[in-house]
């Protein structure tokens, strides 16, 4: 294991950016509440999430939406095939996206 955090201890979306940034290959395993998923990295691009029977950017963009959650990094040697192609500057603003969309679904007043 390379680092294990607690939910209030680290913001998952810069771990992210610093993982793409070092061009990593590791898995990031997220575990909130009895609820677990996975991200991997390969040179630096997320290539493949899962959780809750969710893969790909539905699946990520679930993991990012969870907040604070407790976080592992390992070294993988191996990584799963892709079932992520987009970069992470697009991933990371349409996980915003949806997720300022959820908050106005659920307020529509804005208050």
């Amino acid at each position: 294991m390379i680092l294990q955090a607690s939910a209030n201890m680290v913001d998952l979306n810069e771990l992210m950016n610093m993982m793409c940034q070092n061009r990593v290959r590791a898995m990031l395993r997220l575990d909130n509440g009895g609820r677990h998923g996975e991200i991997y990295f390969d040179t630096g691009r997320i290539i493949h999430a899962s959780c809750g029977g969710r893969q790909g950017e539905p699946a990520l963009f679930e993991l990012l939406a969870w907040g604070n959650s407790d976080v592992q990094v390992f070294p993988v040697e191996d990584v799963p095939l892709p079932t992520i192609e987009r970069g992470a500057a697009f991933l990371f603003l349409e996980s915003a996206r949806l997720q300022d969309e959820r908050r106005r679904f659920r307020d529509p007043t804005g208050t």
